[in-house]
């Protein structure tokens, strides 16, 4: 079954946070099994390759690299249903979410919009960044 992600957030260190995230909660931390892709036709190569050493991969690519290939929708969702693999769409800054692409992954991955914290709420996560850090 195809886990597919797409991060969405303006914020560069909260967008990449959530994604080490996903990419350890995958298990893709070892090198065998994580693989950054930078192109719709490498993605499309690469997706339904069968792993060598491990279950599933997790496939890393950023939207814009996508966006530049030009995919057809169709073949967008066709891709994104058919796969054993884990594959993490993630984009920083503002994003277009009139796109074709936009849409398409929006529903047929799991969209997690990464939004900064304001207020007290970021007090609170740079208090508990901070003790994280020492």
């Amino acid at each position: 079954m195809a886990d597919n992600y797409f991060v969405v957030g303006e914020e560069e260190y909260l967008v990449d946070a959530k994604v080490k995230e996903l990419i350890g909660r995958h298990g893709g931390d070892d090198e065998w099994s994580l693989e950054r892709l930078s192109s719709w036709e490498e993605l499309k190569e690469r997706l339904l390759d069968m792993p060598m050493f491990s279950e599933s991969r997790v496939f890393l690519v950023e939207y814009q690299e996508l966006f530049a290939g030009k995919p057809d929708s169709g073949q967008v969702g066709e891709l994104l249903s058919s796969h054993d693999n884990v594959l993490i769409v993630y984009t920083r800054g503002k994003t277009d979410k009139r796109t074709g692409l936009y849409k398409k992954l929006s529903t047929c991955a799991r969209l997690i919009e990464v939004v900064a914290p304001k207020g007290q709420a970021l007090v609170r996560w740079v208090m508990e960044r901070g003790a994280e850090l020492g």
